[in-house]
């Protein structure tokens, strides 16, 4: 282009700086359109945004495209969050159920013993000792040696992070600022 002096690139690691000296009698505004017109500074390209908004497609604008994808980012991610306290909160339900066997263990075992099936078995435990259905069904599946003082110190230990992942799911499914 006649109306350039030079075109240096002072680029260092990751900013960019491209320096044009002009002509001195070079007008600012034309320049700018050459190099519009000529180079990739201004570039228009056009594009459907088609999206599936209450089951049907819909061709959007780019505004409502990025809204429509973040409120679709909202309900995937409170989506997980509840996926994640449904399985948290059923095995906190199971782990309680495991160290409340710790007390009644012997019972628990004669119990067992003396059930014509493991039908009966669950329904002895949910009658007598106030378990639910899962806890009784994890307990009569459980193998004798899990009962041990270490299985029961990892079952407190779990207890435990249960419920501070759950207490942080419950913070972020209420965070505002989250969502």
């Amino acid at each position: 282009m006649g109306c350039l002096n030079d075109v240096d690139d002072e680029s260092a690691g990751d900013d960019i700086r491209i320096v044009i000296k002009r002509k001195r009698q070079t007008d600012m505004q034309s320049l700018l359109e050459i190099l519009y017109k000529k180079s990739n500074l201004q570039m228009t390209f056009h594009a459907n945004h088609v999206v599936i908004s209450n089951g049907k497609p819909v061709l959007v604008g780019l505004l409502d495209y990025v809204r429509l994808f973040l409120n679709f980012r909202v309900v995937t991610l409170r989506r997980l969050l509840k996926t994640e306290w449904d399985k948290r909160s059923a095995r906190l339900h199971l782990v309680e159920g495991l160290l409340k066997l710790r007390d009644v263990s012997d019972e628990v075992i004669q119990l067992i013993k003396t059930s014509d099936s493991k039908v009966d078995s669950i329904e002895q435990l949910q009658v007598q000792f106030g378990f639910t259905e899962p806890q009784a069904d994890a307990i009569v599946n459980l193998r004798l040696y899990r009962i041990g003082k270490q299985d029961m110190t990892a079952l407190e230990q779990e207890k435990s992070e249960l419920l501070a992942r759950l207490e942080e799911l419950s913070k972020l499914a209420s965070d505002k600022a989250y969502f």
